[in-house]
């Protein structure tokens, strides 16, 4: 890493623009190994249910200083379904982050 880029990366961590996040949609719910396991137990043998995982948001500035949100989210069917999800790219415009663009992943 250069100097010049070494002096760039600090300046960009030092203005990291504040992220408010809505508790309620960021906090999800947890479950313990108990309720798991009834829950498994609870299917029978063979039998398939389906399942998430979504990401943190990722903060990116552009070029020009416009501001995205980039949110992975992956699902899949347990036991024999194959893992794939999407990429969201949201744009924040007038103090609102709006749908940019959805990126296919399956892998």
């Amino acid at each position: 890493m250069t100097k010049e880029q070494k002096v760039e990366l600090i300046r960009k961590i030092k203005n990291l623009p504040e992220i408010s996040l809505d508790a309620e949609k960021v906090t999800p719910k947890v479950l313990s190994e108990q309720e798991i396991e009834e829950r498994l137990h609870k299917r029978k043998m063979g039998e398939s249910f389906g399942y998430s995982i979504i990401s943190f948001p990722i903060i990116q500035e552009g070029k020009e200083g416009e501001k995205y949100a980039i949110i992975y989210e992956t699902a899949a069917i347990y036991p024999d379904g194959d893992p794939g999800g999407n990429i969201y790219v949201y744009i924040k415009t007038d103090d609102k982050w709006e749908l940019f663009c959805v990126a296919n992943v399956f892998v």
